[in-house]
């Protein structure tokens, strides 16, 4: 019973190590949680390295009270869980990138009246530095006349 029980406090233990030293701190057969503070695109510092979710969670939650105004991430393996990072809104691609995927054009669907067709990306005057969705002049059905029409890449 002590040793299952110590062997616990050992693994729950916060570790301020480096980030090579406190992997090696705690071993076990299952991945390790780990709480680690982020300065810039390197580790700055491993707040916590545990097996059990709950003790995971709350490690990550006292860093965060910590280390206010700083990147804190709860990780998984690779997998990050929870993170103070903002998340960065996707890029669209560009015409000129689709352009190199090989698309031709692109497929217009009209959304009121259904019909569909293609448009080549000079017929829609896209550059080549525009994102996709909203690149080139902004297209109308010829057959309702409504501009509720949807694009989609024309692929090969």
């Amino acid at each position: 019973m002590v040793k299952s029980r110590h062997k616990t406090i050992l693994q729950i233990r916060i570790v301020r190590l480096g980030p090579q030293l406190a992997a090696k701190k705690v071993r076990s057969k299952h991945r390790l949680l780990k709480v680690e503070v982020w300065e810039g695109d390197k580790i700055h510092e491993v707040m916590a390295v545990v097996n059990h979710a709950t003790v995971a969670i709350a490690a990550y939650e006292a860093a965060v009270r910590e280390r206010q105004g700083r990147v804190v991430t709860l990780r998984h393996g690779a997998r990050v869980l929870r993170s103070t990072e903002p998340a960065k809104p996707p890029v669209p691609p560009t015409v000129g990138h689709l352009r190199t995927l090989g698309v031709t054009g692109v497929r217009l669907w009209c959304v009121s009246c259904g019909r569909s067709g293609v448009l080549s990306f000079e017929a829609i005057r896209a550059g080549d530095d525009e994102p996709f969705p909203t690149a080139g002049k902004r297209s109308i059905c010829a057959v309702c006349h409504s501009r509720n029409v949807q694009r989609m890449p024309e692929w090969p």
